[in-house]
């Protein structure tokens, strides 16, 4: 993902699902997606924010405990990820200038 086998600006559009989370240079890989789309076409990412998991539990202390079971064994997978840091390298990797904006979802 960090080098695809396409040239510049060779589709209309690109979509990633839960992947980004995990791959190790993240800015390397959101400006490679974005080389490879053509202006005006798109770049479309689904991540995952954990910190916006929610657990219905009907006793609050079990559901606090399963919640930062999840925070510490995502920490420890992803660390230093956050949904957020996302959308700042999509712009900065798909250039204002193009007249492109992101729309966030949450």
């Amino acid at each position: 993902m960090q080098r695809l086998e396409l040239g510049d600006a060779e589709v209309d559009g690109v979509r990633t699902e839960r992947v980004l989370m995990y791959v190790p240079d993240q800015q390397r890989a959101v400006s490679e997606l974005a080389r490879v789309v053509r202006p005006g076409g798109r770049v479309v990412t689904f991540e995952l924010d954990y910190g916006a998991t929610l657990v219905d539990l009907p006793d609050q202390g079990t559901a606090r405990h399963v919640l930062d079971w999840l925070a510490a064994a995502q920490d420890a997978e992803r660390a230093g990820y956050h949904s957020d840091t996302f959308v700042g390298m999509i712009v900065s990797a798909r250039k204002p200038d193009r007249g492109q904006h992101p729309v966030i979802a949450r």
